[in-house]
């Protein structure tokens, strides 16, 4: 059996702004993700990826 997967367009970098969803800054390359509940985040270095970890653990109790 086959299967028959769509196949979205591409999605260009140079089109799509990301910003980092720590500290706000605009990310210029690969963005680091973080999935909580089904919902992607996305930041901007370690650095970041581990304080916005820290503050979501923070915020759960």
């Amino acid at each position: 059996i086959l299967s028959v997967e769509k196949k979205l367009p591409p999605i260009f970098t140079s089109m799509v702004k990301l910003t980092c969803d720590y500290c706000g800054k605009e990310i210029t390359g690969k963005p680091i993700t973080y999935t909580i509940r089904n919902r992607e985040f996305y930041l901007c270095c370690p650095t970041c990826y581990r304080e916005f970890r820290r503050k979501v653990k923070a915020g759960s109790h």
